[in-house]
């Protein structure tokens, strides 16, 4: 089965303004259930493939009834514009109205990035066991990647502390 077999539109949301620009706002699911909120210019038009691989979105689940946020991914142009809290804080207060499913929280967050922009939200981790911090970029650094650290709460005497 192709990914356009796969994918149905499921709603338009209303346009967002950000610093970043003006977004138009469409949902679309996958046949497994999960959802993908995509973000693009105005008059812009996703081809199925970009809906869950490249596009700027918001991924979430409505389960029991209730939004869950999943994760978040920015395309290029757009990393580093600070969009990444516009966006999470729209879909936090847009998912009850558009989608009649008050959102409840996160799934588990694997990504240290995604973490911090759920806690710059006012999200709160319900487990303390990592901290992460953004590292300041080197003046030759050239990568759009930032660096973080990653320090585990029950770290072993003489354990390493991880950077990325």
């Amino acid at each position: 089965m192709s990914i356009v077999d796969r994918i149905s539109s499921v709603s338009d949301w209303p346009t967002i303004e950000t610093e970043a620009g003006v977004f138009d706002a469409r949902s679309y699911e996958r046949d497994d259930g999960f959802r993908s909120l995509c973000f693009t210019r105005p008059g812009t038009e996703l081809a199925p493939q970009q809906v869950f691989g490249g596009s700027t979105r918001v991924t979430y689940r409505i389960a029991e009834g209730r939004g869950v946020l999943l994760g978040l991914y920015l395309a290029d142009d757009l990393k580093g514009s600070g969009i990444a809290t516009n966006l999470t804080q729209y879909f936090m207060g847009t998912v009850e109205p558009v989608e009649g499913a008050p959102f409840v929280g996160t799934g588990k967050v694997h990504k240290p990035l995604v973490a911090l922009t759920f806690a710059a939200t006012g999200l709160v981790p319900i487990s303390e066991d990592y901290l992460v911090e953004v590292l300041p970029r080197s003046a030759n650094d050239t990568s759009h990647v930032p660096k973080v650290a990653v320090v585990h709460n029950n770290l072993a005497s003489g354990e390493a502390i991880v950077t990325a």
